[in-house]
């Protein structure tokens, strides 16, 4: 019980921190930074847990009792297409998910309907050449490239802990980038759906 009450105390701190993030946009640099401390002391370095027993896995030392998830079982490619045009355009790039016309001028293409729809906590990759650009779609629903990579993501796991893990952990996911000559290139998703992610216990949803 103390356990499990500890995760429940962990999360509803990082919870609020992003709450306040989205209520306090001026201060958020600073409440980001907070986020990312809190997160790598505990789910990266697992400093609490220290004392408890650990146990081997592909993702290295893990406390004993948490899981490996493949990413095989938490999402689902997503290939909507837009079909009203009035949906706001985002590009992805290695600093999250932007709204469009906030980085470029250019629309994605004359005809908005050949965008693919991204809702909320999907994950979206878009076109990488040496940097990964990805990000979680944190507005309602937004349309992005045909050619970027949507992802939606099961809700057996939390979206803020994903993205957090996904930049905590970011070497393990550099080898996603597919091969490619051209200029830009997407993902190799039989390379992303083998990776795993470690979860707490049960009680952290």
């Amino acid at each position: 019980m103390e356990t499990n009450t500890k995760y429940l105390e962990i999360i509803s701190v990082i919870l609020s921190l992003e709450n306040k993030i989205e209520n306090n946009k001026t201060i958020n640099k600073n409440l980001e930074e907070q986020m990312q401390i809190i997160f790598k002391l505990y789910f990266i370095d697992f400093e609490p847990f220290k004392n408890c027993e650990f146990e081997n896995s592909e993702l290295g030392k893990i406390p004993k009792g948490w899981k490996i998830i493949f990413f095989k079982d938490l999402l689902t490619i997503r290939n909507e297409k837009t079909i009203d045009s009035t949906i706001p355009e985002f590009s992805v790039t290695n600093a999250g998910i932007f709204p469009r016309d906030s980085k470029f001028n250019k629309k994605l293409s004359s005809l908005k309907t050949k965008n693919k729809i991204a809702y909320k906590n999907d994950l979206v990759f878009g076109m990488s050449r040496e940097i990964l650009n990805w990000g979680i779609m944190k507005d309602s629903i937004g349309s992005v490239s045909s050619a970027y990579n949507v992802f939606a993501v099961n809700p057996i796991i939390n979206s803020l802990y994903l993205e957090l893990f996904i930049k905590n952990k970011f070497a393990y996911f550099s080898d996603i980038i597919k091969p490619a000559a051209r200029e830009g290139q997407g993902i190799d998703k039989s390379v992303l759906f083998a990776k795993g992610i470690y979860l707490p216990p049960e009680i952290f949803r």
